[in-house]
């Protein structure tokens, strides 16, 4: 059985269409096991009446992503969990094809689907582990400089190939249900960004693979989830980001230049943030 965990943070304009889309594309036995934190909208009330039969779990604090995917985890019951975003959709059996290729291969630990825009266009969702070396363009931002792809981002990536993976997206990430508990479920030290590539990291640690799939499908809405708080997001991403680098390359000599870097782009993209947002509320 699958266990498919989601958590919702004010997803009410999303959530059924993601859980119809389980529901109707999905023939494999699954639990689904949703963590509200602690929404402000009509999240909790639209699932207790459309989706009786999912397992809510209601925070009465946002408690953060990483501490309420290991709350789901704490209460799956399947051989397999799915950590699966509420702005998601299931085009095909995605979830079935994951579950088959993951029970017929024991040198791989997680599989991951195919991430589409809702027009139908590839999301770039598979990336390198971060390295010093492999984001230097990215955290200078000569990316936006030269107009190319980082190598973290891996450029040649072939999204039409099944293959193994280093980090995919966590969007949509299917792992081995004792795997995932003998890690400690995802690491609460990256409360919203970096958990899934801590994940991932951790995994190829304990000598077991990843793989992208290319049959399976999931549309998602790129970016909704945090959208509602998007400065937010950017102090997330950043502090996660010097945590990881300074945890898994602490004595390399760039790595306080890496921080003052990531330092002054966080504060620059906060401003920049919060200025689109002054302006759009004073039009």
């Amino acid at each position: 059985m699958v266990s498919i965990i989601i958590v919702t943070y004010n997803s009410e304009d999303y959530i059924a269409d993601c859980l119809d889309s389980i529901s109707k594309k999905t023939s494999s036995p699954y639990e689904i096991i949703v963590v509200d934190n602690h929404s402000g909208d009509r999240t909790v009330s639209l699932i207790k009446k459309k989706f009786p039969y999912v397992k809510l779990v209601c925070n009465y604090e946002n408690k953060n992503f990483a501490y309420a995917t290991n709350q789901g985890m704490n209460i799956a019951k399947g051989e397999y969990i799915l950590i699966l975003n509420p702005d998601t959709v299931l085009k095909n059996n995605g979830v079935d094809i994951l579950d088959s290729f993951l029970h017929k291969r024991d040198d791989i630990g997680a599989v991951a689907p195919k991430l589409l825009n809702l027009d139908g266009s590839v999301q770039r969702s598979v990336r390198d582990l971060p390295t010093p070396y492999n984001l230097w363009t990215e955290i200078t931002g000569l990316t936006i400089i030269t107009r190319r792809v980082s190598g973290w981002k891996l450029p040649n990536f072939d999204y039409g190939k099944t293959q193994e993976a280093p980090q995919p997206s966590g969007s949509a990430f299917l792992i081995r249900g004792e795997l995932l508990r003998d890690i400690g479920g995802l690491n609460e030290k990256y409360p919203l960004y970096i958990n899934d590539v801590e994940l991932c990291r951790e995994i190829k640690r304990r000598g077991q693979k990843i793989y992208y799939l290319k049959d399976a499908e999931v549309y998602h809405r790129r970016g909704s989830s945090t959208e509602l708080d998007k400065s937010r997001s950017i102090l997330y991403w950043h502090f996660g980001m010097i945590r990881y680098l300074r945890e898994h390359f602490p004595y390399h000599p760039v790595i306080p230049l890496y921080v003052i870097i990531l330092l002054c782009g966080m504060f620059y993209r906060t401003l920049i943030c919060r200025l689109k947002l002054f302006i759009k509320g004073g039009v």
